[in-house]
């Protein structure tokens, strides 16, 4: 079933609502009247669901975060080869950041809050240190089998994983400013987005193999 506004219950709404403007002004600049009038509901309602403005934060940025880890795992747990999961991880993430409704503001707000408060950082990871580390045991594994096969050179998987998100990431960080500097409009953007997926993953097969 198709989710439309209707078909929403008023949690989601909340969640939707709270998660848009959290995106745009960060915990400290949203107010809880903010979010009641994003979701159409009235104060009372929303103290209802959430009694905090900083459970409801905490819960979306958990949520934004487990969503994007989950993908992750699946693809390093697939039965896929080790250059597959490489293009596949560049894909998932360009995706996860070009088809997001709050595009590149999505990383901003994450690394901005995690900066600000380092406390909510050190609870999030908390929350995902099963995730993380199930990703990197596998990734780690599998990238061991292929350095001692001679597939690749020796190369630390940690290293490798922050290697591709940060090729992928960096251009959304700093989409505003190349907007302006290249005169690209989002659709301009877009497609470079979409052709820099390639090239990432040949540059990182590139560099790794032997």
């Amino acid at each position: 079933m198709q989710i439309t506004e209707e078909t929403l219950t008023t949690e989601q709404k909340i969640l939707q609502a709270a998660r848009k403007l959290f995106i745009q002004k960060g915990l400290t600049g949203t107010r809880m009247d903010d979010i009641a009038k994003e979701a159409g509901i009235n104060k009372a309602l929303l103290h209802y669901y959430f009694r905090s403005k900083e459970k409801l934060f905490e819960l979306v940025f958990e949520e934004e975060s487990k969503h994007f880890l989950g993908k992750i795992l699946d693809a390093i747990e697939s039965d896929k080869s080790l250059f597959e999961k490489i293009a596949q991880l560049v894909e998932i993430d360009t995706e996860h950041y070009l088809h997001n409704s709050c595009g590149a503001s999505v990383p901003m707000f994450v690394f901005y809050e995690m900066a600000r408060d380092p406390e909510l950082a050190a609870r999030q990871m908390r929350f995902k240190t099963g995730l993380t580390r199930r990703i990197m045991d596998v990734f780690g594994q599998q990238i061991k089998i292929e350095i001692e096969k001679g597939t690749i050179r020796p190369i630390d998987p940690s290293d490798l994983f922050i290697n591709i998100m940060g090729l992928v990431l960096m251009p959304f960080m700093a989409k505003p400013m190349l907007q302006i500097m290249h005169d690209w409009d989002e659709e301009a953007f877009r497609q470079i987005a979409e052709k820099r997926k390639k090239e990432i993953t040949e540059f990182i097969i590139n560099a790794i193999k032997v």
